[in-house]
């Protein structure tokens, strides 16, 4: 990043060299327009993650020169979040699986007893005219 230092920049004479001073400003406003055109991609990429898109990337990071680490981070960290929602449905379907089968096993419990207990009552109260 370009720091403006106008005392370094005075010749001996005391007059300030306006064309390194000019040269200078146009790197920062280079610079500035590199970081406004990374927050944009940030933001963009965000806003298409958080609406759903989970595959949403910030792509062509070589563009962004000393920001792209900054980026790719910014990649990695959605990575890491959407493999958490993954693997949390995946822990979510293996619990609703698991109620499913208890449910089962509950109405095959309920079944069993039904046929076993109250069945012959049934039919006892049937032959013996109660």
């Amino acid at each position: 990043m370009v720091m403006l230092n106008i005392q370094n920049k005075m010749q001996d004479d005391s007059i300030i060299d306006y064309s390194l001073l000019s040269r200078e400003l146009m790197q920062l406003r280079e610079e500035n327009a590199l970081y406004r055109k990374a927050i944009t991609q940030i933001t963009d990429v965000a806003d298409q993650v958080s609406a759903g898109d989970l595959a949403a990337r910030i792509i062509h990071q070589d563009e962004f020169g000393g920001l792209s680490p900054a980026l790719s981070a910014v990649n990695r960290a959605f990575d890491f979040m959407c493999r958490v929602i993954s693997e949390s449905k995946i822990l979510q379907q293996a619990e609703l699986v698991k109620m499913d089968e208890l449910r089962k096993a509950q109405l095959t419990e309920v079944a069993d007893f039904f046929e076993k207990q109250i069945i012959p009552a049934l039919d006892f109260v049937s032959k013996t005219g109660f």
